[in-house]
């Protein structure tokens, strides 16, 4: 028995030593943006990753802003026409942090900035026209709901209170947003 508990204490510390020198990878925070695109999948953001889900749900890819080009991923993302992603970053070479919303190819793991008229906005949600790629944004700086077209140009802005968390959705040429004012749903045409 002696020998059985002087085995038994030697895994212990072999076993205790391994963990002790075990550094765990960085954990993944998130998520703090989901957006799906017309074919079902699911994208992910969690801290500078994005992360590819198939229609079932099984996590199929991981993408690292850096393999994009780009730094510090923040909402609001979304999928616009051709499949092509919509997210707000910096770009990876840029030392002032300057943020940009960025159109980016995952297959080809490429990024583009989409206008500067764009990029001098702070969306808080945004919301692509999957027929004619327009954008509907909500922008923190200016208060308005904003109409772009798929270049980035604005076409029409709109001053009213926006919800501390925004969400916007399309559906029959109409826009529909929660409200700031309590627990309801505005209805605005945009044509």
């Amino acid at each position: 028995r002696l020998i059985h508990r002087r085995h038994g204490a030697g895994c212990f510390a072999v076993t205790s030593g391994a963990l002790a020198s075990h550094t765990p990878g960085a954990q993944v925070a998130g998520p703090s943006a989901i957006a799906a695109s017309d074919k079902g999948q699911l994208l992910i953001m969690a801290n500078d990753q994005l992360l590819l889900h198939d229609r079932a749900g099984v996590a199929s890819e991981s993408i690292n802003a850096s393999e994009l080009g780009l730094k510090n991923l923040t909402p609001p993302m979304s999928y616009i026409t051709g499949g092509e992603l919509l997210v707000g970053a910096s770009a990876a070479n840029d030392a002032t942090g300057g943020w940009g919303l960025w159109q980016c190819e995952l297959i080809q793991k490429s990024c583009k900035t989409l206008s500067t008229q764009v990029n001098a906005l702070a969306p808080l949600a945004l919301q692509a026209h999957k027929m004619n790629g327009d954008l509907f944004i909500a922008d923190a700086q200016t208060g308005q709901l904003m109409k772009l077209s798929a270049s980035g140009e604005v076409q029409h802005s709109i001053e009213r209170p926006l919800a501390d968390l925004p969400v916007l959705r399309l559906d029959s040429g109409l826009l529909f947003i929660n409200s700031a004012q309590g627990p309801a749903i505005s209805v605005l045409r945009y044509e």
